[in-house]
């Protein structure tokens, strides 16, 4: 596999893993259209049994990742300036006016790839951290041949509530 390559499953299967931990499914897609992983809601019910019960809540993030390391990533007054291709840049803008928005996740390796990744006899250790973006409602598509840069709020860092608190924004009660 090459580097590249190697850098997307890695940073695909840490957001896979943190969402599972949060009992959440998730599914990669293999031809995307601009989404690469849905994330959905599971709830739960307690049947008249008093036995619980789990079912898709039918609530879920459509999420573009992309992934990169410390060098590729600038920050400056709180904000994270990422070159994105125009194509996956316009793909967000047309979700979000559907109404529907896909959310960027961001995840940002260490330089070093020798730090990406550690497996001992007792820990696996994926090394990143991951920023979440949704273009505003109203953003116009780029024009730009190739990339055009987001800004990412740096307190936009997905954290264990993230998918809950993504969720609360898409479907409010």
């Amino acid at each position: 596999m090459t580097k590249a390559h190697i850098q997307e499953a890695l940073s695909t299967r840490s957001i896979e893993a943190l969402a599972n931990y949060m009992g959440f499914t998730t599914e990669s897609l293999r031809r995307d259209y601009g989404v690469d992983l849905t994330i959905r809601e599971i709830a739960k019910r307690i049947e008249p049994n008093g036995k619980a019960s789990y079912y898709p809540s039918n609530r879920e993030l459509k999420v573009q990742l992309k992934a990169t390391t410390e060098k590729q990533v600038r920050s400056a007054k709180g904000f994270l300036k990422f070159d994105l291709k125009v194509k996956n840049y316009n793909d967000l803008v047309y979700y979000t006016q559907n109404y529907r928005p896909a959310y960027l996740f961001l995840v940002v390796m260490p330089d070093d790839e020798e730090r990406w990744l550690e497996y001992t006899e007792g820990e696996l250790i994926l090394r990143s951290r991951c920023y979440w973006y949704t273009h505003p409602f109203g953003t116009a598509a780029s024009n730009n041949s190739r990339t055009q840069v987001v800004q990412i709020p740096e307190n936009q860092m997905i954290q264990k509530e993230t998918f809950t608190q993504l969720l609360d924004k898409i479907y409010p009660s």
